[in-house]
Order: C-alpha cells, then structure tokens, then sequence
C-alpha cells in the first residue's frame, strides 16, 4: 500500500511539473529572447552551463508572480476544474 502512495506522489510531481514547463514555455523564450539581444552589448556566453540554469530560474519565477495575479489565479482555476 505505501508503494502505490509514492507511485501515485510520483506521478501527481511528474505531470505537475510537465504543466508548469509547458505554461512556463512563453516566459521561457521571452527571457532567452531578451538575454540575446542583451549579448549584443554585454559577453554573455551561451555554452555555459549556468547561463542556462539561470535563464530557467528566472522565467520559473517570471511565471510563479505571473500566476499569482488576479488574472492568472482565475487562469489556473479554469484550468484545473475546466469550467468556466
């Protein structure tokens, strides 16, 4: 019974996080938009690991603050219970 718990924890954590990369997809692309065009003036080095990591850290933080508005806590509501 405690195995089928964590199999079931698991797999709620694994498709919960698959949905938060797919709504974090349009901060994602914005964010490595914007740090492009900044490597235009400043030597930003895109082989880097950390560069990446920090790309991410932002847009998963750009979309927490963006879910946690009005706007986007009615988003997330209609989302999850799907009505309207």
């Amino acid at each position: 019974m405690k195995l089928y718990y964590y199999a079931t924890t698991l797999f709620a954590l694994i498709i919960g996080l698959g949905i938060f990369i797919l709504i974090s997809i349009p901060a994602l692309l914005l964010t490595y938009f914007i740090v492009w065009l900044c490597s235009f003036a400043f030597s930003y080095s895109f082989s880097s690991w950390s560069t990446h990591l920090v790309i991410w850290a932002i847009s998963a933080v750009w979309t927490i603050g963006a879910l946690n508005t009005k706007e986007g806590g009615e988003l997330a509501a209609t989302v999850i219970t799907g009505k309207r």
